[in-house]
């Protein structure tokens, strides 16, 4: 889902570069930047607050996901700080930041720990019964 998240800057800083085209071309360019938008964003909370589930042993549970909702609470900001940006440099610095810091976070991410090894066998999953 990061790939979508990627993709709606990088749309976005398009859009900006074929401004003089038709307004049918922009359009359907920023159609696809909010569907990859919502697409993104409808999966992320999903992922990361499963992996979470995933990593966390059963004790700790509650305080990771409380740590990693409190965390998120920082996106808060982001709308400031991209509003700083955009008064300063543009709107096309704007989404070319945002681009490349997903692009650094999809990175990162390919280091994360598998949450496979440590998951607990679930009832069923022990094979067929004798």
């Amino acid at each position: 889902m990061g790939l979508f998240q990627f993709l709606a800057p990088v749309l976005a800083l398009l859009a900006s570069r074929v401004a003089n085209t038709s307004p049918q071309t922009l359009t359907a360019l920023f159609a696809l930047v909010f569907l990859f938008l919502g697409i993104g964003d409808g999966s992320t909370m999903l992922g990361v607050l499963n992996y979470v589930l995933e990593i966390a042993p059963p004790a700790d549970r509650t305080s990771y996901v409380g740590l990693t909702n409190t965390l998120a609470g920082m996106i808060i900001l982001y709308p400031i700080i991209g509003g700083w940006i955009a008064t300063r440099w543009g709107y096309e610095a704007v989404f070319a930041l945002a681009a490349v810091v997903i692009l650094i976070g999809g990175v990162l991410a390919l280091w994360l720990p598998s949450p496979s090894p440590n998951r607990p066998a679930t009832r069923g999953s022990e094979g067929p019964a004798s």
